[in-house]
């Protein structure tokens, strides 16, 4: 190679890691993720882990039975019976935690949401625009 390949070769790369250089750190990329950094550090959100975990009605309802077939044991009466009645009030126990597990997490995400766009605007971006 001579020296004049050398440079040539030197300077494509120069080049190419100065232009990959300028667009990694975008602003407006740093800027989004420490705003995602702070909501999620006061909020306690992240909206990067949503809660799947299964059916809540349905575990309920397996806890309610293996319960009320427990307590129909002990009382000497029919376990299919205390199964189907502790199934039943477990199914409704676990509707209601799943319920009010929905409403929290739509209000953690509303809080969220609010301190991500609060801080957007106090770094100068304007929140509906950026996505």
């Amino acid at each position: 190679m001579t020296i004049s390949q050398f440079s040539i070769v030197t300077l494509l790369f120069m080049s190419s890691s100065l232009y990959s250089a300028a667009f990694a750190a975008d602003p407006v990329e740093t800027i989004k993720a420490g705003c995602s950094k702070i909501a999620s550090d006061k909020t306690g959100y992240d909206p990067s882990k949503t809660s799947s975990s299964g059916s809540t009605v349905a575990k309920g309802a397996g806890a309610g039975a293996a319960g009320g077939t427990v307590v129909r044991a002990i009382q000497g009466k029919s376990l299919l019976k205390g199964a189907a009645i502790g199934a039943a009030a477990g199914a409704g126990a676990g509707a209601l935690k799943s319920n009010n597990d929905k409403k929290k997490a739509v209000l953690d995400q509303d809080a969220y949401e609010k301190e991500y766009e609060s801080c957007l605007k106090k770094n100068g971006l304007v929140p509906e625009n950026v996505k």
